[in-house]
């Protein structure tokens, strides 16, 4: 496999790639972000038109899993670049890379649809548990996620990587006040309370 290289910190992509690792602010600012680890990168051959291009560690293509990843992007025509490892360390989102990442575009925000659950997150601002919620919202059958201004924001790297590919299957909303939902869904809102209560499971 041919890939492209780059060796310098200097290219205006791994310039680029920095500030999207390391700030959600740049993600939400360049309608971009970096989804990292083989699980995301298999996750996005079925979402190709999101991928602008992949960035590989030196090395990391003799791993089987992501060696036939790797051929599958490159027979959609979309760039894989090569990096050293010290600089694809510094555009990595995590310290323990399986030394791959996506670079994607951020799609458009999902619309509010009535006689559907919902999930809404209000200032959860750990990215981690971000993902985490979106991942069990999916594996529970509710695809509509709604964020309120004060949460990690939805698409940064972290989030991505704890989701899992759930993004991918979900109608997200960032950045909207409970009270627009409610209003526009019709839907009956019930609370999340850590000190106890009634099962989500059972209420009707």
């Amino acid at each position: 496999m041919e890939f492209m290289r780059i060796t310098s910190a200097a290219n205006p992509s791994i310039k680029l790639a920095k500030n999207l690792a390391q700030h959600s602010r740049a993600a939400r600012k360049e309608g971009l972000s970096l989804a990292e680890g083989i699980h995301l990168a298999r996750e996005l051959l079925s979402h190709p038109e999101l991928v602008r291009k992949v960035f590989l560690r030196e090395g990391a293509e003799k791993n089987f899993e992501i060696s036939e990843i790797l051929q599958k992007y490159l027979s959609l025509k979309i760039s894989v670049v090569q990096l050293p490892s010290q600089i694809y360390a510094s555009i990595s989102p995590v310290d323990t890379s399986a030394g791959i990442v996506c670079e994607i575009r951020i799609p458009e925000e999902g619309r509010i649809k009535k006689d559907e659950d919902w999930i809404y997150l209000d200032g959860v601002q750990d990215p981690g548990n971000v993902g985490t919620i979106l991942r069990s919202a999916l594996a529970s059958g509710v695809t509509n996620i709604a964020l309120s201004p004060q949460c990690a924001y939805v698409w940064s790297p972290k989030v991505l990587r704890a989701a899992m590919g759930a993004h991918f299957f979900c109608n997200i909303i960032s950045s909207v006040e409970l009270a627009e939902i409610k209003e526009k869904t019709g839907a009956v809102c019930l609370v999340a309370d850590a000190r106890g209560g009634k099962d989500l499971y059972e209420e009707k």
